[in-house]
């Protein structure tokens, strides 16, 4: 009997916890689900922390976020200034220009796959979407906003917090619920599956064996040609459903050899120029070129670019011809989503001719 009184008076101590716990991994009752918008049985569904489940109040809010320049110090740029849905969210600049004008140090790499990402920015230096937005809002040359403000323009907006409430129960709004809105909605920045056509495919005819295929097409002139020699020298690290590597970093001969960039997806990369993070390259041709000088010296320095032993001995050196950097557009003609570019759930809606708050919050 005594230990079932200790027992009841522990458990009454640790209600507040326990529910406190669960009430932080999941979303507010009034909220629904986010349903994706891709063919999950094509493209496995991205990692989503719990304590930031996908709701389409949050997605939605965190699109009015990211396309609002009240978020920006002068009020006259907005996430989406950098990242253009035209532009496969890039901007098609060599380096990104800041809200006072400030040219910065990097190419704006374009949002597209980011779900599947470990890491983001050109370096790397940040794990999660969520940490993800407070580093262009807080930097001084990119939107140079302070907490501060940023809580005081939104806490004083006559939306803002009807929205918030919506999205995670709590008319005050804080940082923390304001990057969580944003990484919802770059989560849904995603490119259908990509289907190659049947004239690149490696399929050998009957009787053919995929080694003596690959050898027959291997110097080929063609497209598939190209596609065999971009899959046996760039195919381990782009590896992925968006042809980037979803946990890698690598050298790209750039910068020097300890200095590692993170590996783009080269989904609609034909509407992400200029190239590299410097943007230093202004064509496919250039980028081909460019891997054509270095590609022996990118083996040595990342072991990952050792293809499979179904190749026998066949060794990876530079096989990037004069055709493939003449043509490389054809190739990633096919690598391209051009619906992603006017889908109307990922657009601009301060943009829409009868945009309206009392849309978003009636």
């Amino acid at each position: 009997m005594k230990n079932n009184k200790i027992l009841i008076v522990v458990s009454i101590i640790l209600l507040p916890f326990i529910f406190g716990f669960i009430n932080s991994n999941t979303s507010p009752a009034n909220t629904h689900p986010y349903v994706w918008q891709f063919d999950t049985t094509r493209l496995h569904l991205p990692a989503i922390p719990a304590d930031n489940p996908m709701t389409t109040e949050g997605v939605e809010l965190g699109r009015l976020l990211f396309y609002d320049s009240l978020l920006s110090k002068n009020n006259k740029q907005s996430c989406g200034s950098c990242h253009q849905q035209k532009h496969s969210f890039s901007d098609g600049r060599k380096l990104a220009i800041g809200t006072f004008g400030d040219t910065l140090e990097r190419n704006a790499i374009s949002l597209v796959d980011l779900a599947w990402s470990k890491q983001f920015f050109w370096d790397g230096r940040i794990k999660t979407l969520e940490d993800v937005m407070a580093e262009p809002l807080f930097n001084s040359k990119e939107m140079g906003e302070t907490e501060e403000d940023v809580l005081m323009k939104l806490n004083n907006h006559p939306y803002y917090p009807i929205l918030f409430e919506r999205a995670f129960g709590n008319k005050t709004i804080t940082i923390k619920n304001v990057s969580k809105a944003m990484a919802q909605f770059l989560r849904t920045i995603v490119a259908k599956p990509i289907d190659l056509p049947e004239e690149v495919l490696n399929k050998p005819p009957k009787g053919v064996s995929e080694y003596e295929y690959t050898m027959q097409n291997l110097d080929s002139a063609t497209t598939r040609g190209t596609y065999f020699r971009f899959a046996l020298m760039c195919g381990a690290c782009h590896n992925n459903d968006a042809y980037g590597f979803d946990d890698g970093m690598a050298t790209n001969m750039v910068n020097d050899r300890t200095k590692l960039m993170k590996i783009p997806a080269l989904i609609n990369v034909l509407m992400t120029p200029p190239y590299m993070h410097d943007g230093r390259f202004k064509t496919i041709e250039e980028v081909f070129i460019h891997y054509s000088a270095h590609i022996d010296s990118l083996i040595e320095i990342n072991p990952q670019l050792n293809i499979s032993s179904k190749y026998g001995k066949l060794k990876v050196t530079n096989m990037i011809s004069t055709y493939d950097m003449k043509n490389a557009y054809k190739f990633f003609q096919f690598l391209t989503d051009s619906t992603l570019l006017t889908n109307k759930s990922l657009a601009d809606p301060f943009a829409e001719k009868d945009f309206s708050w009392k849309t978003y919050t009636k």
